[in-house]
């Protein structure tokens, strides 16, 4: 990882049990982005994309996602958006992350066939 990335793990027992990534505006990860609105509503300078935030299932339920999640924030630019893969079901557990306990809101989304 480097330039824009950034990334945090956490370690539970000596064993890393989730992490967070997220990459700067110049580095673009999402997928689609070539759709000129998906572009515009994700990018822009000085936004941070949340690119993946992962907990083993084992580790799950005990904070870990949203301590990773609030460490980002505190380093992070003053915007940040997310974008959430839907496949080959919808994403109810990130919506929830995001939109529930995040704060985040849903400014569209973007169906590929």
């Amino acid at each position: 990882l480097k330039d824009d990335y950034l990334c945090f793990v956490a370690e539970k027992d000596g064993e890393v049990a989730g992490f967070v990534m997220a990459s700067g505006w110049k580095r673009n990860t999402a997928t689609h982005v070539e759709a000129a609105a998906v572009e515009e509503r994700i990018f822009g300078e000085e936004t941070l994309l949340v690119d993946q935030i992962g907990v083993k299932p084992e580790a799950r339920g005990l904070g870990i996602a949203p301590a990773l999640f609030e460490k980002l924030k505190r380093v992070a630019t003053p915007r940040m958006t997310a974008s959430i893969m839907h496949g080959p079901v919808r994403n109810e557990r990130s919506i929830g992350f995001f939109a529930g306990r995040q704060g985040f809101r849903c400014v569209g989304e973007y169906h590929d066939g």
